[in-house]
């Protein structure tokens, strides 16, 4: 009940846009949204009102959710500490791996 498999983290910089409704076209974008509060902070800024096809949808500012861990908070993470982030991220990208396809029976 109301479970769902977390998806890898595997060649993440190929999966992109990201999060649920992918609003984020970066991994930048991701981590500096999570670094905010993912949504708990009340001084951050809708991700959707920065694209301006949907500015006039969305208030500038998040709305919290109260449905969200009051643990969430924001990182505070130093720009190198980012960039850390967003490179480790990007190594989980490697060169596919190459298979055959099994013959199938006809």
């Amino acid at each position: 009940k109301g479970a769902f498999k977390t998806p890898t983290l595997r060649s993440i910089t190929e999966t992109a846009p990201y999060m649920h409704d992918g609003v984020f076209k970066t991994l930048e974008d991701v981590v500096g949204f999570l670094d905010q509060g993912g949504g708990q902070n009340p001084n951050a800024v809708n991700p959707h009102a920065k694209h301006a096809f949907m500015a006039d949808y969305y208030d500038q500012k998040v709305e919290p959710n109260p449905n969200l861990s009051p643990f969430l908070k924001p990182l505070e993470l130093t720009q190198q500490e980012k960039s850390d982030l967003i490179g480790f991220l990007k190594a989980l990208t490697g060169e596919p791996i190459k298979f055959e396809m099994p013959k199938l029976p006809k």
